[in-house]
């Protein structure tokens, strides 16, 4: 209950700023254990939170819940949120948690709390170091059917699709919007290939494409594929997702031809690593 909780709030603090968490499952339990690590390298959010464990708590293969909460609590205070933790010695039981509700439910809704918010000047992840304390996320083009595929110029335009348009949009640096081509086949996923040009899953066509992000214009590089995402290595290899057939395909530069490199039960979207070795 409490990781849900917990995970609640963290996906929509538009709607849940509060999170009361006693005994909670911060292990390597469907990734419960990835959260601390999150806590400290996503910009910080609006939540108010009371942690609750007792050091007598499970110690299992999934790991170990006491040192999984103390590391919520420590990566919470680094980033700077509204907390407050109640240890104890209990094991995994609702004891503790029970008695200390109504001191944890009157410190999540005292007065002083009425309007959670982020405090940047407590916080110490790297977020502090380029977004705007007190600004807030600003709209920059709606009424799309489905937009998707967000791709970034070295000079910060940023590209995107609208899938069932069929159309690609820019933004450039002045925040102005642009249509910058139709009829692109349902094109999906963009990305930009060491060419300088701008690649495409187009679905609807059975291509994958390239433009020219200049001149707009467009050059099959395969053909009769199914695809929804891609990348392109720094040699032009490029990669994508066939989600109807389960597989990850490749298509060598200049070859023009798709082949299967690996099956991945329904795959979506994919990334390379850092130094590229690795999907």
């Amino acid at each position: 209950g409490a990781i849900c909780a917990f995970n609640v709030a963290w996906h929509r603090p538009d709607s849940f700023r509060r999170v009361y968490s006693t005994i909670g499952t911060y292990v390597g339990l469907r990734g419960g254990n990835e959260i601390p690590t999150l806590i400290r390298k996503t910009e910080p959010k609006p939540l108010r939170v009371f942690l609750q464990d007792g050091e007598n708590d499970l110690n299992i293969y999934g790991g170990d819940w006491w040192v999984a909460n103390q590391m919520m609590q420590r990566a919470l205070k680094f980033s700077g949120y509204e907390l407050k933790h109640e240890w104890g010695k209990g094991q995994h039981s609702r004891k503790h948690g029970n008695a200390i509700f109504p001191d944890a439910m009157r410190w999540l809704w005292h007065e002083d709390a009425a309007e959670v918010k982020t405090h940047y000047d407590q916080c110490r992840n790297e977020a502090v170091r380029f977004l705007e304390p007190d600004e807030q996320w600003q709209l920059l083009s709606d009424g799309h059917g489905w937009a998707e595929g967000l791709a970034t110029m070295p000079d910060g335009t940023l590209f995107f699709t609208d899938v069932p348009a069929s159309k690609i949009y820019h933004i450039g640096t002045d925040d102005k919007v642009e249509l910058f081509a139709e009829n692109t086949g349902r094109t999906n996923g963009l990305r930009l290939g060491p060419d300088g040009l701008l690649y495409g899953a187009a679905n609807g066509a059975g291509q994958i494409a390239a433009w020219n992000p200049k001149t707009a214009k467009r050059t099959v590089i395969a053909e009769g594929v199914k695809c929804n995402d891609l990348v392109v290595r720094h040699d032009g290899t490029v990669y994508f997702t066939n989600p109807p057939e389960n597989k990850i395909m490749m298509i060598r530069k200049g070859s023009g031809q798709a082949v299967s490199v690996d099956d991945f039960r329904n795959p979506n979207g994919l990334t390379l690593s850092a130094d590229q070795t690795m999907l």
